[in-house]
């Protein structure tokens, strides 16, 4: 089947988003996508920091 993510599929799908979306939209769309992938990894982030929080101070009562 070969590799999915092939310069000519990339091409192609960049060819395909131009179409659907046209010129004008596509920094909209970037932009957007951005935002949201910069909220997820601060929620995970958060997510995994609480959660190192909560490991580390069990350890420490159970220590004591």
């Amino acid at each position: 089947m070969g590799d999915l993510l092939s310069p000519v599929h990339l091409g192609v799908l960049l060819v395909l988003v131009l179409i659907i979306f046209g010129p004008k939209r596509l920094p909209e769309l970037g932009k957007s996508i951005g935002e949201t992938v910069r909220m997820l990894r601060d929620v995970t982030q958060n997510s995994f920091s609480a959660d190192e929080k909560k490991a580390t101070g069990s350890n420490r009562t159970t220590e004591q």
